[in-house]
């Protein structure tokens, strides 16, 4: 495996991995685990999102494709319907005013769930489809 990163991008805004939600929408949600490694951001509009981020990690998806030109491998979106992704960002949610989700506990809202347990967080929707992240491996499915 190689060595373990630092994302250091700077909180510039989400709007890449997310769109600005509809007016009357409900409100950002932000959760993240007890150590902080790992921050998530809901956000709903005309269809559900989450993005979450890893702050420090050995990177699974280490190679960035030659279609990206920003940062690669910290942040994975889900939304309700589709397969989990790798993002392609300027920013990181990591630093976002969160609240804690215990080692066990679950959020869920309009069919995404995300489940903190001791090694990171996993996230899925109601096709089966979603991503697993800990600072040794991530993967989409």
């Amino acid at each position: 495996m190689g060595p373990m990163m630092k994302c250091r991008a700077p909180v510039i805004g989400v709007a890449i991995a997310l769109a600005a939600p509809a007016a009357g929408a409900a409100e950002d949600l932000a959760f993240r685990t007890p150590s902080g490694n790992i921050t998530c951001l809901h956000q709903s509009g005309d269809f559900s999102i989450i993005r979450c981020d890893l702050a420090e990690f050995t990177p699974s998806f280490a190679e960035t494709p030659d279609w990206c030109d920003w940062d690669y491998g910290h942040a994975f979106s889900l939304t309700d319907l589709d397969r989990g992704l790798v993002l392609c960002v300027t920013d990181t949610v990591i630093g976002l005013e969160a609240e804690v989700l215990e080692h066990g506990e679950s959020f869920e809202v309009e069919g995404i769930t995300c489940t903190a347990d001791a090694a990171g967080m996993i996230c899925t929707n109601p096709e089966g489809h979603g991503f697993s992240l800990t600072a040794n491996e991530q993967t989409v499915f």
